[in-house]
């Protein structure tokens, strides 16, 4: 029997999806759940009462099986076929099952949604939805959207975007409720990590972000009452007690962490929580950190951003770093002591203003001595263009008023060279070279030149912060000693890893930041045997 609507999901990035190739083999990436999709499921039988159904880990399926998933799922009398994610979602099949969808039932309304319109764009849909998108699903459904048309780039195909978060007058979040019920056919199973929204919108506005401020001021969080709801019912259902809160910032307000961790104090089981926590916030203020404790809050990841005081200020960001940075050390002990569990992960971002070669080599030593078997990310500094496909900063309005310029052609065409040049040293680390193929922009890409600035300042350029991150995240040893980035820690538990190993550093582990594959195959070729053996 058909389904109403089927929804396609799963995690992805530029280099796993084989985007520019008839892909004929399966991505074996990330084992962890999407979030927004089965929300949208949610709600679409909530108030549309219809029989939807979530196909999770869509880059895992091969061509075929995806046609076989449609086959046996969609009909004449489908209303929407979609897919959504966060990032990238343009692969070749992904491109393919589409196109199989339209030529066979061309009157199915398609849509697809994530934060990357570039990607979404390429799929060949009938809507793009960015943002919570929820509202703009239904409004589809009941035939009053609001959009926009935009064309990427002149001879681009015009496609008809709905920005649940600008201009198309649709709320980002009903407050009480951001319940997601599973299904039997999503196949849940103990030991995996959901996902949990209790909130939605960042009230800081840090000049580098981003992410949606939303305009959320005081309580803007889901009940009490729907939070316990989600905990009981998937422990009853699925034995869950692992979750990541996708909240942008989950401790913005003191009597949210209360308000949650009185929950979890009255259950008969303990989950444990990972997410987004705002350090100068928690050490600021010191309930922030026993009430963390007491809701079994014990991963978490820090904006850090920089160790510079001087370049933390200019981005907006609050505290001094060296403050910041020993408080939480001393919170991990804490955590350690009360729950015996901890993992934390820092974020940086290279190439901030007035950040120097100095500055810089100050945080890694830093990292190594105070925070092996912890896990330290480091990005490039990215500045959306000005009119271009990615969604506007501080920075995009003015990049001469941070130290900025924008690189001019002549500079650019050195660019290849200069990464052809890493590729070809055989003292390069041939791990690090991969890393390099895999995540370094084209800069003659229609994506890379309608997306970001290529910058440049006194100290960098954008490519320059590429290498220099890659080459101190991953071009020596220091990275073994390195702990599991939180997010990643469902991708560990999902492959059968317990919390005692994700303790662990690489080293210990003997591997580096993904599980072991054949156990990623073994977890997501478990999942599609029973999606391709379920009958409706």
């Amino acid at each position: 029997m058909a389904v109403d609507v089927l929804l396609f999901t799963g995690f992805s990035s530029y280099s796993n999806t084989n985007q520019d190739q008839e892909a004929t083999y399966p991505v074996y990436d990330v084992c962890s759940r999407a979030s927004g999709t089965y929300r949208i499921a949610h709600y679409l039988r909530e108030k549309h009462k219809l029989d939807v159904e979530v196909i999770d880990f869509v880059f895992a399926f091969t061509y075929e099986e995806l046609v076989a998933i449609v086959d046996s799922r969609v009909d004449e009398t489908t209303r929407m076929v979609g897919i959504g994610g966060i990032f990238w979602l343009s692969s070749a099949n992904v491109r393919r099952i589409f196109q199989y969808i339209k030529q066979k039932y061309p009157d199915i309304i398609t849509v697809a949604g994530s934060q990357d319109i570039w990607s979404i764009s390429q799929i060949g849909v009938d809507w793009c939805v960015t943002g919570y998108g929820e509202l703009g699903i239904s409004s589809i459904l009941d035939g009053n959207p609001k959009y926009n048309e935009w064309q990427i780039m002149p001879g681009a195909p015009i496609i008809k975007v709905i920005d649940c978060i600008h201009g198309a007058g649709l709320q980002a979040y009903p407050l009480e409720d951001l319940s997601v019920d599973y299904e039997e056919r999503d196949f849940i199973q103990s030991f995996e990590t959901l996902n949990m929204e209790t909130s939605r919108g960042c009230r800081f506005q840090c000049d580098y972000c981003n992410f949606p401020i939303l305009g959320v001021k005081d309580d803007h969080t889901r009940s009490a009452a729907s939070f316990e709801i989600d905990l009981k019912r998937n422990y009853e259902k699925w034995g869950t007690t692992e979750y990541t809160i996708t909240d942008e910032t989950f401790n913005d307000y003191i009597e949210k962490i209360r308000k949650y961790a009185d929950v979890v104090e009255s259950l008969d089981f303990e989950p444990n929580f990972t997410g987004y926590i705002r350090a100068d916030l928690m050490i600021q203020r010191p309930d922030d950190i026993k009430e963390l404790i007491r809701m079994r809050f014990n991963s978490h990841l820090y904006g850090i951003e920089s160790t510079n005081q001087k370049s933390a200020k200019a981005m907006g960001k609050g505290g001094n770093p060296e403050k910041i940075l020993n408080g939480i050390l001393e919170a991990k002990k804490l955590f350690l002591k009360e729950n015996g569990f901890y993992r934390g992960e820092m974020s940086f971002i290279f190439g901030l203003p007035y950040e120097t070669p100095e500055t810089q080599q100050k945080t890694y030593e830093w990292l190594d001595e105070n925070w092996q078997s912890e896990a330290a990310q480091q990005y490039p500094l990215d500045i959306p263009k000005k009119g271009g496909i990615g969604r506007p900063n501080k920075m995009t309005e003015n990049i001469q008023q941070y130290g900025y310029r924008e690189m001019q052609p002549v500079e650019i065409s050195p660019v290849g060279d200069r990464v052809d040049h890493i590729l070809a040293d055989p003292n390069v680390d041939e791990y690090f070279k991969d890393r390099i193929r895999q995540t370094m922009p084209d800069p003659n890409s229609h994506e890379f030149i309608l997306g970001v600035v290529l910058w440049k300042n006194e100290y960098w350029d954008y490519i320059d912060a590429w290498v220099e991150v890659w080459k101190n995240m991953f071009g020596h040893d220091r990275y073994w000693d390195r702990g599991i980035p939180v997010f990643y820690q469902s991708n560990w538990l999902s492959c059968g890893y317990t919390k005692e190993d994700i303790m662990k550093s690489f080293r210990e582990l003997g591997t580096m930041m993904m599980p072991p594959r054949y156990k990623r195959i073994e977890f997501l070729e478990g999942y599609k045997a029973k999606k391709l053996a379920w009958e409706s």
